[in-house]
């Protein structure tokens, strides 16, 4: 770690964290975090005002200013001072300016690192949503992931789909 990365304090109430954490860190641990809970909202707990476009506009800005905080948290505590033109990109298309970000200022093969530890991140995340959607709402609840497992809502998926059951 060099000396001017910025860090926050370590855990408190005694817990070891193995020295002070990041603050790059701490907001990839924010960002996962607030993905998952928007998609667990969304589309698993089926709340109504999870449904509006004010809840879809609120939680897309505020990953897109999560991931804007890393990137600025990233640089800052490697010493990179980033144009312009990026950070507005960080913002406006996030899934293609910070692997960008990643690429361009680490080289190719930290880029693939990065991008294999995002898409393994992602799909432990649907894993664990598509497991508890499962337990929450049960086989019926969509009809098309589980539908071998309950009879009559894999007959209407097969013929929704224009499969016949013989």
């Amino acid at each position: 770690m060099t000396a001017t990365a910025r860090t926050l304090p370590s855990f408190p109430f005694g817990v070891k964290s193995g020295g002070n954490l990041k603050i790059s860190l701490m907001l990839a641990i924010a960002f996962w975090s607030v993905l998952a809970l928007t998609l667990a909202i969304e589309e698993i707990f089926f709340v109504s005002w999870a449904r509006t476009s004010a809840f879809a506009i609120s939680s897309t800005i505020f990953v897109a200013i999560i991931a804007l905080g890393w990137v600025l948290a990233h640089a800052d505590e490697n010493g990179i001072a980033l144009p312009r033109a990026l950070k507005l990109a960080v913002v406006a298309l996030p899934p293609v300016a910070v692997p960008y970000y990643r690429f361009r200022y680490f080289g190719a093969r930290s880029g693939f690192i990065f991008l294999a530890w995002l898409l393994t991140c992602f799909v432990a995340l649907l894993a664990v949503l598509t497991l508890t959607d499962y337990l929450v709402n049960g086989a019926t609840a969509r009809g098309v992931a589980f539908a071998a497992s309950v009879p009559e809502t894999g007959l209407r998926f097969c013929r929704s789909a224009g499969v016949s059951r013989t």
